[in-house]
């Protein structure tokens, strides 16, 4: 009935969404990006299923910290190979040992005669590769995930301001405070204007001079350390 196949649908793409979300993290772990880094874009491909996928962009953005979100269009498939790689798994399971690195060595060298003839497309798979070497590219299950690695001196200062952010709450938690307790902050003569505000509202603080500080946290930031005192907001 109509009840079990929207939970059905629900269901299916709940998965993909999951999916999405483990390989945009797996892209980033492969590249060394922490979560707090900014990226500029992520781009998505699964054939012509994707069309309901919109309306969860603002969750891919904010669990992912991409700015935007695109499908890919032809311009982005340009950039990408697709390499046929030995699936070692299955071969090492299916055929006697004797057999292995010959199959192997066909399919690396793409024996199409050799291939067709011992009918077993999974022998192999393709992957994903972008054109320039950039490690940004990650496929499961026909979805493809792609996420804009350059990052710009802006999105290295947000980036900055974030791990601000998260040393700040750290603090406020290993002195029990909870995260609504308002608390007061003393910035150094390093600590970027533009900063200010995002890091004020995130941690419920307000700037004052500190002249008893239960913590203090800095980072080296390309305009040299920058430190903040913290104090309770009495």
């Amino acid at each position: 009935n109509t009840e079990i196949y929207k939970n059905e649908k629900f269901l299916a793409e709940t998965q993909i969404v999951r999916k999405i979300k483990t390989l945009g993290h797996s892209i980033r772990a492969k590249n060394g990006i922490k979560i707090r880094q900014p990226l500029s874009e992520m781009f998505l491909e699964y054939g012509d299923a994707l069309g309901w996928i919109h309306s969860y962009f603002g969750v891919f953005a904010e669990e992912l910290n991409v700015k935007n979100i695109r499908l890919f269009d032809d311009k982005i498939r340009q950039n990408i190979i697709w390499e046929t790689k030995p699936n070692f798994a299955h071969i090492n399971a299916n055929y006697p040992k004797e057999r292995v690195a010959e199959i192997i060595n066909a399919v690396r060298n793409n024996d199409a005669e050799f291939i067709h003839d011992l009918a077993d497309e999974n022998i192999r798979f393709t992957e994903p590769k972008a054109k320039d070497g950039t490690n940004n590219v990650a496929n499961a299950n026909g979805l493809v995930v792609m996420l804009n690695l350059n990052i710009t001196d802006e999105l290295k200062k947000e980036g900055y301001a974030r791990e601000l952010v998260r040393l700040i709450q750290d603090s406020r938690k290993e002195h029990d405070l909870e995260i609504s307790d308002r608390i007061v902050l003393e910035f150094n003569k390093n600590m970027p204007p533009e900063w200010k505000k995002y890091v004020l509202d995130e941690t419920l603080g307000s700037e004052k001079k500190v002249a008893a500080p239960f913590a203090a946290v800095e980072i080296a930031s390309g305009g040299g350390k920058v430190s903040v005192k913290i104090g309770a907001d009495r």
